[in-house]
């Protein structure tokens, strides 16, 4: 019989599904709204940003 380490087993569980982001784009993408500030018109999100959205909702099975 296999002898596991149930708490190294569910640590790698939880890292499965963290998602990381750099400061750099992060901070880039605020710049930008900043430089627009803008009232009225929603602001346009590139396509790009919307299907990677897509995608990690579907592979994280998120609803709506």
């Amino acid at each position: 019989m296999i002898e596991r380490n149930w708490k190294k087993y569910n640590e790698n569980l939880v890292k499965r599904g963290e998602i990381w982001i750099s400061k750099e784009i992060l901070q880039k993408i605020k710049e930008k709204n900043e430089e627009e500030n803008k009232r009225g018109r929603p602001y346009k999100y590139k396509s790009n940003l919307i299907k990677s959205i897509l995608i990690l909702k579907n592979i994280f099975r998120l609803p709506y």
